[in-house]
């Protein structure tokens, strides 16, 4: 997801789910075959360093990237920053994600059924 008009439509339809240092904000696409998009938002008041801002992008996308096989299709995931958020460690990154992920039913498990929810 680019586009300020993507973001405000999943902030404002979309169901938001927080764990340590993130909100994830999930909204069902039309189109429920499409690819499920991922957005990230770190403010400046969050990471005021680029280091940081940049840093915590390229985790979220890793995470994303590894795990999208286990991320149902037709998704719009927004990941947003909230205070340490940035500073969280890999791994503290990921739990949060997938944490998040669970309890809006949008991960499966490697058999393919949903998990949490």
């Amino acid at each position: 997801m680019r586009t300020e008009r993507e973001f405000a439509a999943v902030y404002a339809d979309g169901r938001r789910y927080d764990a340590r240092g993130i909100v994830v904000c999930v909204r069902r696409r039309h189109a429920h075959d499409l690819p499920t998009r991922l957005g990230i938002s770190v403010s400046r008041k969050t990471a005021p360093s680029a280091v940081e801002r940049n840093t915590f992008k390229r985790r979220v996308r890793e995470i994303f990237r590894l795990h999208k096989h286990r991320v149902h299709a037709g998704w719009d995931l927004v990941v947003v920053a909230r205070r340490d958020g940035a500073r969280l460690t890999y791994v503290e990154l990921r739990d949060a994600f997938l944490a998040c992920l669970r309890r809006a039913g949008v991960l499966a498990d490697d058999c393919g059924t949903p998990v949490g929810g």
